[in-house]
């Protein structure tokens, strides 16, 4: 069941000036989100994993992204001892992002003392308390996304080489007569194995050569 919780008594709204509706509809519109977010953080206290807590979530708030759900939580913990007056909800999610934890106090000092905070202000001041990146320039850029192609060609070689490799393991085995090629088999016994079959269908003791053939090469490959 729901519960229905009264932030605003309908009197107050109805006696209200039109500037004091203004600052009061982006007042709750900010305790919402906080609100929002401590709801989350409760939850996720109460639970034993973020598995458990992803699963809830996915039940409970059908509309509700992963993402949506960090950056609430991430505003909630912040603001849990900080003010939010003159900061405006979107201010308060940059300084609140994991990304800016590392500044997050000295931007919010700063703001709270600024007549008028903006998002412009709080990016050009967080540009500024992080240190100064040199720019790339575009040979910089070319060698970069060189190296990168490259690393994704070598990276899907490889996944071809083990794919191959693990194709041509799963055709040994079966071959051997194991009929769970993808299981894990200890060396000793696959020696053992190998041993027992050559012996069986060696064409000295009537096997057949085909057969034998086949069988000495899978050993061979599962070396």
């Amino acid at each position: 069941m729901e519960k229905e919780i009264n932030l605003i008594d309908p009197i107050k709204i109805e006696k209200s000036s039109i500037e004091d509706l203004s600052s009061m509809y982006f007042s709750i519109e900010e305790q919402s989100h906080l609100l929002k977010g401590m709801i989350l953080l409760e939850i996720r206290k109460r639970l034993n994993s973020d598995i458990e807590f992803g699963n809830f979530r996915f039940k409970n708030f059908l509309n509700l992204t992963n993402a949506q759900a960090s950056t609430l939580m991430n505003l909630a913990r912040f603001f849990k001892n900080h003010s939010m007056k003159g900061i405006g909800i979107s201010v308060g999610y940059i300084i609140s992002a994991p990304q800016n934890s590392e500044y997050a106090e000295e931007l919010y000092e700063y703001l709270i003392k600024e007549e008028k905070v903006t998002i412009k202000k709080c990016k050009d001041r967080l540009k500024q308390l992080k240190p100064n990146k040199k720019p790339i320039s575009k040979q910089n850029k070319e060698k970069i996304n060189s190296e990168k192609i490259k690393q994704k060609k070598e990276n899907f070689e490889r996944r071809l080489i083990k794919e191959e490799k693990n194709r041509q393991r799963y055709q040994y085995l079966k071959i051997l007569g194991i009929q769970e090629p993808m299981k894990k088999i200890e060396s000793d016994s696959l020696k053992g194995l190998c041993k027992y079959l050559l012996q069986k269908h060696h064409p000295d003791k009537g096997g057949n050569s085909e057969r034998f053939i086949q069988i000495k090469q899978a050993c061979e490959g599962l070396k």
